[in-house]
């Protein structure tokens, strides 16, 4: 965790040429989208990034889980399922950017 609180991913953004969709929870508290969408967007575009889709999940957490807030101690890892505008997002998405929408699983 530590690594993570003092890695710096503007450098990297700033190099990112390839579409990017970034999905954040509404109420994430870990990475809340107030104070990460932004940064995000201004280095992408620093970078000369055009094709950039950053998206907030209404009632989604972290995982993009649905946060429940009668139950807001259950740890991230413990917690089942997504917020379902997270998958209609993605192939949206992948629609759009002109990549094969993915095949149901049997």
């Amino acid at each position: 965790m530590r690594l993570n609180m003092q890695y710096d991913p503007v450098p990297t953004l700033e190099r990112v040429s390839q579409p990017v969709l970034a999905l954040f929870g509404e109420l994430d508290s870990n990475v809340t989208p107030q104070e990460n969408l932004g940064p995000m967007k201004e280095a992408l575009q620093r970078g000369g990034n055009r094709n950039v889709t950053l998206k907030v999940i209404p009632g989604a957490d972290h995982g993009l889980n649905p946060f429940d807030p009668a139950n807001p101690r259950v740890p991230l890892h413990r917690r089942k399922g997504s917020v379902p505008q997270v998958w209609e997002t993605v192939r949206q998405w992948l629609a759009e950017n002109g990549r094969p929408e993915p095949k149901e699983r049997q």
